[in-house]
């Protein structure tokens, strides 16, 4: 039997036939909208108000769906560009390997024999794996000192760690994340690791016969890390490290020469003088005189210059117009030190006060924008997070592709063999 109700909570009255309800309708509730369609009585019937707060609420939280679903998709989309970067497939890997031979090596050579072989060029081979294979033993690589691999698609140097002889090495424009199995290679004076994925060179501590390292364009962060490391290297001349976001600092430069000395920094030759910077930067005292003890001491005169036989520094801006603030500022670097005596753009007093005020402004424009970046680049290290989790998944991937690609190389070899002797199964089976 069909009951009808009025849809309203304060009211809910039930009525056997439709009549009835208009009736009701128009007595108690003037203006209402129709009821709803016939129900039973076990039916549970909203208030058209309640209806309103619950679409309402839908459409809230379909909204806010959506933008967690657009927020989603753009994690994700960095995270297919990442995999597309270091996604490398079983049959690469197989094919890798493959390419791989005692044959293919001596033919990139002028030697007839692996132990023989003292330079090896392999760029641009599209290797995705340089380690060994069923038919190939680093161990028979053992007398190279010279290797080249750049423009590959390498991602471990596990098995280059194995050349104990290695003296210079090239892996530039590869996907190398990790160097610290390198670390074997006791001999190493040059290594070439630019344009790659390494976040950290702490494993590499025990290279101390390091001459020239270049690591140009990669991710390394840690820059008091980095420093420490690169101070335990005595015979380091050549140094390249720009483009890393350790680096990113202005004064990277002088704060990386405080704990290392070398000849040349990122294509620039390091005079005395920087290294007088590199100490001023970190508070101590550097007088002048210093800058040039060292061409004295080759010269073997041990007399103090007279102020006004100071050499001026090749790196020094033109000759500034002799004045008032020019002849201040040729005292303090003539008798005074130059941390001790204040900052040496000293500001005359007749400066344009409507001028130092609009400076002050954008000082304060600049300081709002500067926390605006760091709220930015918290964001960004939030997103670095989840993106580093879905990178550690893909790199256990590729590390389990490199396993099942050793098995998948025997079985194809196993597979060519059945399908050699088929013809003679097939033959006995005849007969």
């Amino acid at each position: 039997m069909s009951v009808y109700i009025c849809p309203f909570p304060e009211c809910k009255r039930r009525f056997k036939e439709e009549a009835e309800l208009q009736n009701h309708f128009k007595r108690r509730h003037n203006d209402l909208p129709k009821p709803q369609e016939e129900e039973t009585t076990n039916s549970n019937t909203e208030s058209p108000k309640v209806k309103k707060l619950t679409k309402k609420g839908l459409k809230q939280q379909k909204e806010e769906l959506l933008a967690q679903e657009k927020e989603m998709e753009e994690t994700l989309g960095k995270l297919e560009e990442q995999k597309e970067e270091i996604t490398i497939s079983m049959n690469d890997i197989i094919k890798s390997q493959k390419k791989l031979t005692p044959e293919f090596l001596t033919s990139k050579t002028a030697c007839d024999n692996l132990e023989d072989i003292t330079q090896l060029i392999l760029r641009e081979e599209d290797l995705y794996h340089f380690d060994d294979t069923p038919t190939l033993s680093m161990d028979d690589l053992c007398n190279i000192e010279y290797l080249a691999l750049s423009h590959n698609k390498l991602t471990l140097v596990a098995g280059i760690s194995k050349l104990a002889n290695l003296l210079e090495l090239n892996i530039n424009f590869n996907l190398v994340e990790d160097i610290t199995p390198l670390n074997e290679c006791l001999n190493l004076e040059k290594l070439f690791a630019s344009n790659n994925r390494i976040k950290t060179i702490s494993g590499i501590r025990d290279l101390t016969r390091l001459k020239s390292i270049s690591l140009t364009e990669n991710k390394i962060q840690n820059f008091e890390e980095t420093a420490t490391t690169l101070a335990l290297f005595p015979d380091l001349k050549e140094l390249d490290l720009d483009r890393n976001p350790c680096t990113r600092k202005f004064t990277y430069k002088y704060d990386l020469l405080y704990y290392v000395k070398v000849e040349k920094l990122d294509g620039d030759r390091i005079n005395p003088i920087d290294y007088d910077l590199a100490k001023s930067f970190k508070g101590e005292d550097v007088t002048t005189n210093d800058w040039n003890n060292e061409e004295e001491q080759e010269e073997g005169n041990n007399d103090k210059p007279e102020p006004s036989a100071l050499q001026r520094p090749s790196t020094a801006p033109g000759r500034v117009k002799q004045g008032k603030f020019a002849s201040q500022l040729k005292k303090r670097i003539e008798y005074g030190n130059i941390t001790s005596a204040g900052p040496l753009h000293h500001i005359p007093e007749n400066v344009n006060t409507e001028k130092m005020a609009e400076i002050e402004q954008e000082n304060d424009v600049l300081k709002e924008r500067i926390n605006q970046l760091e709220v930015e680049l918290e964001e960004s290290r939030g997103n670095e997070r989840i993106m580093k989790l879905e990178h550690d998944k893909l790199k256990n991937q590729v590390t389990i592709l490199n396993v099942e690609a050793q098995s998948a190389y025997i079985l194809a070899d196993q597979n060519q063999q059945l399908k050699k002797r088929t013809p003679i199964f097939k033959g006995h089976l005849l007969q």
